[in-house]
């Protein structure tokens, strides 16, 4: 941890100084930060899940429950802070795009790391990935509906974000894991690492949609979605590595619950979202449930993500 400390604070202050002085406009320049970004996030996500046991260790929380809440949490910062921020600035195509681009991509990986990086029993995450289903149908038929209809769908998003925070919380833990080190300085900067290299890995990689002059929800989706799906995915190989599997899908189906549930429905509060263009994304986002719960179902998940994987991309190729 000591020697964790000092690169988390060289770290922050060149983010911290990129993030106040926003004027690249060079490409390779843009392509340069975008790196140091994403060094700074495996960074601060290693160190963040070192001090997330620690916590667990401490409050004798499960792998499982630790994944869901603690790293979850942290893997979605980047898109609570572009979420909130076009929502107000009433972009709501920028926030939706955002949230089901990572969320897309983030699902589509992690069907095809299941049957290779996680073990154990998985059925304990079937419920997690029906609501995560249940999300993704609950906002079709936003498509065909005025927009005046997003006040009526946000609140039964809420509550499935609700019942997926209060149910099956679990509250043992494995003896190896007693006894751990806890810094509270070392988890403060590994959170602003995290928050400010999220960041600006999503405004320096947004500015390159800017030349390309795609619309809003393509940019959020196809651009920021991208990036800000770099968190989960980066959280969940650190939490493979250092814990388990359990702790891993914990990461990966809450954040995607934080995102489709809770943080879509502030922004259909904040702002108006015409959801029709992102009709193909939505459908897509349910064949990728619905491949997660079957996912998490069977035995036999290396036969079957090798079929999965080629079904997904044979849809996404007939949608796009």
């Amino acid at each position: 941890m000591r020697r964790t400390l000092p690169a988390l604070l060289i770290l922050t202050a060149i983010l911290v100084y990129f993030s106040i002085f926003r004027i690249l406009s060079d490409f390779f320049e843009i392509i340069a930060i975008d790196a140091v970004s994403i060094l700074a996030l495996v960074l601060s996500s290693d160190s963040f899940v070192d001090q997330a046991r620690a916590v667990s260790s401490r409050f004798r929380i499960s792998n499982a429950s630790m994944g869901k809440f603690i790293l979850a949490t942290g893997a979605v910062l980047d898109e609570i802070a572009v979420v909130l921020d076009s929502s107000l600035r009433g972009f709501g195509g920028i926030s939706f795009g955002t949230i089901e681009g990572s969320n897309i991509l983030t699902l589509v990986i992690l069907i095809i790391l299941i049957p290779v990086a996680v073990t154990g029993a998985l059925r304990k995450h079937t419920g997690g990935a029906l609501l995560i289903l249940l999300a993704s149908c609950l906002i079709v038929p936003l498509a065909f509906l005025p927009q005046s209809y997003t006040l009526i769908f946000a609140p039964f998003l809420i509550l499935v974000f609700l019942f997926y925070v209060f149910t099956g919380n679990s509250h043992s833990q494995n003896e190896e894991d007693e006894h751990r080190d806890f810094s509270i300085l070392t988890m403060i900067f590994s959170v602003v690492v995290l928050s400010l290299s999220s960041n600006a890995l999503v405004i320096y990689t947004d500015s390159l949609s800017a030349i390309s002059g795609i619309s809003s929800f393509a940019s959020g989706f196809i651009i920021t979605g991208i990036a800000g799906s770099l968190p989960e995915i980066t959280m969940f190989i650190t939490s493979i590595r250092k814990i388990d599997g359990q702790a891993a899908m914990g990461v990966v189906i809450g954040s995607t619950i934080y995102k489709g549930a809770f943080l879509l429905a502030i922004s259909m509060l904040l702002t108006r979202i015409y959801f029709r263009p992102g009709l193909q994304a939505m459908l897509l986002m349910i064949l990728a449930s619905v491949m997660l719960i079957f996912l998490t179902g069977v035995r036999m998940r290396r036969f079957y993500s090798l079929m999965l994987a080629a079904i997904i991309a044979i849809a996404t190729y007939l949608i796009y």
